[in-house]
């Protein structure tokens, strides 16, 4: 409708971490479309759809449960505004695990790739960043946790072009990739010390 196409892998390629306020500049500088005053109402309902049939990625739930259980802090550290994680949150049942430690856009601070909600986190926890772990899908979350001096580790999930995504998030400062998360909590589990004196808290992006 905006005179433009563009393929679903290279939205994603596109797009990946930037924010709705982001999505217009970066139209035009790309494609040198200008997107019409229309686009945000198609684009909203787009998100509530997606926020609507949005599901849990396979294996989070039981690293969630072993983190827990092993005493580790959990955050999660997001571009997203506080009313739209709230929704995804609930619709999901991961706000149960996140609680309070929800670090989302607002409140003056800057949307990743700047450290400021990572560095958020790790004030309220307590923790200092050698004693936290981030897990991001995004080079800009990628590089938020790696200026707030945190290791990351790069997920590529069930991306269509998942070698180019970790080859990105690998050059933006990921220490490694994984393409699932019981490989990230296979990774994580047989770090020496995990449990006792290894690393305190776990920070997620979204």
């Amino acid at each position: 409708e905006e005179g433009l196409s563009v393929a679903p892998e290279d939205v994603a390629r596109a797009f990946a971490g930037v924010t709705r306020s982001e999505i217009r500049s970066e139209v035009l500088r790309r494609y040198g479309v200008r997107l019409s005053d229309s686009w945000l109402d198609r684009y909203r309902l787009g998100r509530a759809e997606l926020e609507r049939t949005i599901r849990v990625s396979d294996g989070a739930l039981s690293f969630l449960g072993r983190l827990r259980d092993a005493g580790i802090l959990l955050a999660l550290v997001t571009n997203s505004r506080e009313r739209r994680i709230a929704r995804v949150l609930a619709g999901t049942g991961l706000g149960a695990w996140f609680g309070s430690n929800v670090f989302h856009l607002g409140e003056g601070a800057r949307m990743k790739p700047a450290p400021d909600m990572y560095l958020s986190a790790l004030s309220a926890l307590h923790v200092s960043p050698g004693e936290a772990l981030a897990i991001e899908d995004s080079a800009p979350g990628v590089e938020a946790a790696a200026a707030a001096g945190i290791t990351c580790l790069g997920y590529t999930g069930n991306c269509p072009f998942r070698g180019e995504l970790a080859s990105r998030l690998l050059a933006s400062g990921a220490e490694e990739t994984f393409a699932s998360f019981s490989e990230i909590s296979d990774w994580f589990f047989a770090v020496p010390g995990i449990g006792s004196d290894g690393p305190k808290a776990q920070g997620r992006n979204r």
